[in-house]
C-alpha cells in the first residue's frame, strides 16, 4: 500500500516510444521551446507530455535544463 501527502496528483505514465526535447533556459523561456516542437510537427498526435526538472531550484537560471517527453508514434 502506498501513502501519498494529501493533495497529490497521481499519474502513470503509459509505456512507449518517447520523443525527448531538452529545453535550455529559464522555465519561463519554454513557450519557444513548444512553439519549435509544434511547428516541427512533431507534438501532432501526443495526448500529453511531462517535463523532467532536474533541478526545481534553478527553473529560471540561464543553464537550467529541461526534459520534456511525448509520446511518440513511428
Amino acid at each position: 500500500m502506498h501513502i501519498f501527502p494529501e493533495g497529490l496528483v497521481r499519474h502513470t505514465i503509459p509505456a512507449g516510444k518517447y520523443v525527448k526535447v531538452t529545453h535550455q533556459g529559464p522555465e519561463s523561456q519554454t513557450d519557444g521551446t513548444y512553439d519549435s516542437i509544434r511547428d516541427r510537427g512533431i507534438s501532432a498526435s501526443r495526448s500529453f507530455d511531462f517535463e523532467y526538472w532536474t533541478d526545481i531550484h534553478s527553473l529560471e537560471q540561464k543553464d537550467s535544463t529541461i526534459d520534456i517527453y511525448m509520446p511518440w508514434e513511428a
